[in-house]
């Protein structure tokens, strides 16, 4: 039988559609926008683009990256 937590320790999901304060959106844009700017696109497979600084866009780290998702997805699954 599954027993139910008390109410304030129960996870609420975040409602993506109701913002309460979006001025700061425009803030979290542009500070997320500096911190990717110095970054590139490394392709991991067919579908799996990561962003990377640009001294690490090389096969070697896309290979040792791949590496470690293929790690992470076996111990998921």
């Amino acid at each position: 039988m599954k027993t139910l937590l008390p109410a304030e320790y129960r996870r609420t999901k975040v409602n993506l559609f109701a913002n309460e304060a979006p001025e700061e959106l425009v803030t979290i844009r542009i500070q997320q926008e500096s911190l990717d700017a110095g970054k590139r696109m490394l392709r991991i497979d067919d579908r799996t683009y990561v962003l990377v600084r640009a001294e690490l866009c090389t096969p070697e780290y896309a290979a040792k990256l791949r590496q470690k998702y293929e790690k992470n997805r076996k111990r998921l699954y």
